[in-house]
Order: structure tokens, then C-alpha cells, then sequence
């Protein structure tokens, strides 16, 4: 049974991305819907409850993911979000401030097979190669993770 995956995240280009990644390898077991914003992915969650929510840290005009996530909660999501950032600093502050979060996951990297990996790593609700974060970790550079 295909899963249903909610990116919020507010670059186009990155939701381009993840989208041509999606349904190249997994038009068959994953149902994608995109928001830009706080308020579209509202109303996603009206006409489809994801299973998982990825969730970029700080989504315009909010700060980040500590009025997010609880808006996200507040309208009837109750699975698991994944914080995603480009930036460390994002997900150190994430890790620790957005403890309702399944994990933090840095998006510098852009390859496509990484991409695949993550989202294989998130769909089974385990940790993937692109996250440098596993929930609460404070090891300073996503960078690492590539190295």
C-alpha cells in the first residue's frame, strides 16, 4: 500500500526537486503532495492525512518549526515530521527546540541518489544517509554526513 507523503517547504526549486525524485523511483508507493506554505499544507490535511510530513525548518513569515509543528499538530496531524534545514545552525536549534520532531535532516546535498536514500530512510521510518541529525543530536556541521 502506497504511503502519503506532505512536503511543506517554501523554495519551489527544492519542492521541483524532491518531486521529479519522488516520481521517478517511487510513483508507485508513495502518494506526494506539496504546500508552500503553513496554511496550503492546512488544507492538505484536509483532503489527505499523510503518513509523514517533511517540514522545512523555518517556513516564511514564521520563524521556525516551533510554531509550525504545533500548527501542523493543532490542525489533526499526528504522525511523524521530519525538520529539514540547509543550515546548522537550523538544525541544531531544531534537534533541540522541536522535540515533537521525528528527526532533523540536513538538505544540503542535493544528489539525486541521496535524495532517493532520504526519502527511502524517512518512508521506512528509519535513519537515512542524508540525515546528519538523529533527533536531540548536537554534532555541529551537517557537512559530515557527506564526508
Amino acid at each position: 500500500m502506497a504511503k502519503r507523503l506532505l512536503l511543506v517547504d517554501d523554495c519551489p526549486q527544492i519542492t521541483k526537486l524532491l518531486t521529479i525524485i519522488v516520481e521517478r523511483y517511487f510513483s508507485d508507493s508513495i502518494i506526494f503532495e506539496t504546500a508552500y506554505s503553513l496554511k496550503q499544507a492546512e488544507r492538505c490535511l484536509e483532503h489527505m492525512m499523510p503518513d509523514i510530513v517533511l517540514l522545512d525548518y523555518r517556513l516564511q513569515p514564521y520563524d521556525d518549526c516551533r510554531e509550525t509543528l504545533p500548527a501542523l499538530r493543532r490542525a489533526g496531524y499526528a504522525g511523524p515530521v521530519h525538520v529539514w534545514s540547509t543550515l546548522d545552525r537550523s538544525l541544531l536549534m531544531a534537534a533541540k527546540d522541536c522535540a515533537d520532531a521525528a528527526s532533523t535532516i540536513c538538505k544540503i546535498d542535493f544528489q539525486g541518489l541521496r535524495l532517493k536514500s532520504m526519502i527511502e530512510g524517512i518512508m521506512a521510518s528509519q535513519p537515512s544517509p542524508i540525515s546528519a541529525f538523529a533527533k536531540k543530536q548536537s554534532d555541529g556541521d551537517c557537512r559530515s554526513a557527506f564526508a
